[in-house]
């Protein structure tokens, strides 16, 4: 088999990582300066508007369980070319995405307050946290859909939308946290510090789910309506809920066992908390084209296997594997001689240099598996086969990397060294199995739309 992609298809691929990867940057970029606007106004209220969002990105990532199944049945139906599954898989996952961002929305109604009451927080920062998860909380419904309907646009192709969309989102949520959070006298405007803050992450996400719903509802050509679920279809329910909840289950079990290992450099001590906090921040450059890479694949990979091209799914995955190991090897490579020089923009603090200089010869190996794992992780998913990289990452996540970190960190005394071993570890160790299966070819037999036409295997389109 002639594993090549021709020039057409190269860039095709690229038409659709490129917005995918700005989408990425201007998301960071966002979050940075937002996190700057904070620590000017008040160093407690960035780190509070910290702390909550992480309890907010645990809300996301159930909602992501219909959105990532959504994703994954949609790219395959546009390969399939059935508009009659396509409405169906599009009805039912807004249905589903509605019901559990209303739940998302009671559970932080009843139980907000009370988790951040258990973080030990001091009663000023528990009132202030509470109205911020409040006032996101409160839109969870429309959230939810919002992924759904974002994975249904890209599983067309169109990432352009989304990078679109997120840009006059993210400009507008720029220009109402700055106006808020300070407050604007002149015009009237008060200063609300958090809630400013809170509010204008509403309206961008407003700005973006109406964006990119009205894109879905005038550009591609599904019908969504109730009649859809007369008589509900059960099937696609099931086939939501079979790929999505695996898929999803695995990226909250990396997070929880993240936090774990969190939990071991807190222990470590001030020095290890910031070495760490320091590289993540700069390590991001070595795998966020790969990650951008994935998700362009992913909706290929899906939309061949919906149209029973496995030899097209199966040159993407290699095409994309190589571009991914350059993409995140070169600056993994270059951050090694730059961690110190970078060191020095957050601090002055010698041993924390050292240890971020230290941390990248190690990063090296973590990043190169890493870009593998990124690639066949999505892409295993996106042709049904999301029970693997569960199990997998279930296993090694927690029987593999979390036992080695703590015997290198604290039975060997290397500390944040012994951190980083464990994490390579468990890339590597997971991305020889992920070869292992798709070399296994297993995966062409998780299909979940069979309904195709005959297909040109040398064709890749949007």
């Amino acid at each position: 088999m002639d594993s090549a992609l021709t020039k057409s298809q190269k860039k095709v691929f690229f038409q659709l990582s490129w917005p995918l990867l700005m989408e990425v940057f201007l998301g960071l970029f966002t979050g940075y300066l937002i996190t700057l606007m904070l620590a000017n106004y008040s160093d407690t209220a960035a780190g509070l508007v910290s702390i909550v969002n992480q309890m907010i990105s645990l809300f996301y990532l159930v909602f992501m369980i219909v959105s990532t199944g959504t994703g994954i049945l949609m790219a395959q139906s546009v390969g399939a070319k059935s508009s009659l599954i396509k409405e169906k898989i599009a009805a039912v996952s807004i249905f589903y995405a509605g019901i559990i961002g209303l739940l998302g929305t009671i559970l932080i109604v009843l139980f907000g307050q009370g988790i951040l009451t258990v973080l030990n927080l001091d009663p000023t920062m528990i009132h202030f946290g509470t109205n911020f998860a409040m006032i996101i909380g409160a839109f969870f419904f429309m959230q939810s859909i919002s992924f759904v309907v974002a994975q249904i646009v890209y599983s067309y192709g169109h990432t352009k939308i989304g990078m679109i969309g997120t840009f006059v989102a993210n400009i507008a949520t720029l220009i109402v946290d700055w106006a808020l959070i300070f407050g604007v006298p002149s015009l009237g405007i008060p200063s609300l510090g958090v809630i400013g803050a809170a509010i204008g992450s509403v309206v961008g996400r407003l700005i973006y789910f109406a964006f990119i719903y009205v894109f879905l509802r005038k550009k591609i050509k599904i019908t969504l309506s109730a009649k859809t679920l007369k008589p509900f279809p059960k099937d696609v329910a099931v086939k939501l809920f079979k790929v999505g909840f695996p898929a999803t289950a695995e990226n909250i079990s990396y997070v929880l066992a993240q936090l774990v290992i969190t939990g071991f450099v807190v222990a470590l001590g001030a020095n290890a908390i910031a070495s760490k906090a320091y590289f993540d921040s700069i390590a991001v450059a070595t795998y966020v084209v790969s990650s951008a890479i994935a998700g362009s694949s992913a909706i290929l990979v899906g939309q061949m296997i919906g149209a029973q091209d496995k030899v097209g799914a199966e040159k993407i995955v290699r095409y994309t594997l190589k571009v991914s190991f350059i993409t995140s090897v070169i600056p993994s490579i270059a951050l090694v001689f730059l961690a110190g020089p970078l060191g020095h923009l957050f601090t002055s603090d010698p041993n924390i240099i050292a240890a971020m200089q230290v941390i990248a010869l190690l990063d090296v190996v973590l990043e190169v598996a890493r870009s593998i794992n990124l690639i066949l992780y999505r892409n295993l998913k996106a042709t049904g086969d999301a029970r693997y990289p569960l199990y997998l990452g279930l296993v090694v996540n927690w029987i593999v990397m979390l036992p080695v970190a703590y015997f290198f960190c604290f039975t060997l005394g290397w500390g944040l060294m012994g951190i980083w071993i464990a994490l390579a570890t468990d890339e590597v160790v997971r991305a020889i199995f992920m070869v292992l299966r798709w070399k296994s070819r297993r995966w062409e037999t998780k299909t979940l739309i069979k309904e195709a036409p005959p297909i040109d295997t040398d064709r890749l389109s949007l």
